[in-house]
């Protein structure tokens, strides 16, 4: 599957550009991922490249470091990257609620939805039974 990807990223010029590098990887990996896993691994790699891309906007040096990247920084956690690259212009309106809302109203409704199953299960548990011989 990796290597897959590559072939891919390297498109018509037959060469991955090296900032792609890290992506082609991710990508492999996230695709080995469980279904939990690969939502945390896309979360955490989402918010690695907000605080990459605010870092590279941001005057550099020991200051921008501490401020985005290490906690606790400003701009160390995932919600505060997103509101301050969007508001620096770094993303678009439709990116922030990507990150955002797309995310939660999933995560919100099947949540909802099993937070309600086991009540409704409650009403239909199994029982032991005497089979037919």
């Amino acid at each position: 599957m990796a290597e897959d990807n590559r072939r891919v990223a390297q498109g018509v010029g037959g060469k991955i550009q090296a900032h792609l590098e890290p992506f082609v990887d991710f990508l492999g990996d996230f695709n080995k991922e469980s279904d939990r896993g690969a939502v945390l691994s896309a979360a955490a790699y989402v918010n690695d490249l907000l605080g990459k891309t605010i870092s590279a906007f941001l005057i550099r040096g020991n200051a921008t470091k501490e401020f985005v990247s290490e906690y606790p920084g400003g701009l160390s956690t995932f919600s505060a990257r997103i509101a301050a690259a969007y508001a620096m212009g770094l993303i678009s309106e439709k990116e922030r609620s990507e990150a955002t809302m797309k995310f939660q109203t999933a995560a919100v409704a099947l949540i909802l939805n099993l937070t309600n199953r086991p009540a409704h299960v409650a009403k239909h548990p199994l029982k032991h039974q005497a089979w037919p011989y």
